[in-house]
């Protein structure tokens, strides 16, 4: 995860702090090494890149939209039956 933020942090180059200044994630193993997310991959950067936080378990709204639209439209459901107007809200 960290080699993917550092990408994200070359292409966006002097923009990406104020585009990325928090990122929440899940406590999946691919997000345990907190200073690594947080730290530039620009060694003379003297401050972090952004700042991490953790969401809880179950708590959706305390991750990204994305997350937050899941609660409408269950993990696992079939959508195919569902109206397009259901999952476009």
């Amino acid at each position: 995860m960290a080699q993917a933020l550092d990408k994200i942090e070359k292409r966006y180059k002097g923009i990406f702090s104020n585009k990325f200044k928090t990122i929440s994630f899940d406590n999946e193993g691919e997000f345990r090494n907190l200073q690594s997310l947080e730290k530039s991959y620009d060694k003379r950067r003297k401050t972090s890149r952004t700042q991490v936080f953790y969401a809880h378990p179950y708590r959706s709204g305390e991750r990204g939209s994305n997350e937050n639209a899941n609660r409408f439209i269950p993990k696992g459901i079939n959508i195919t039956p569902i109206s397009e107007e259901l999952i476009k809200k």
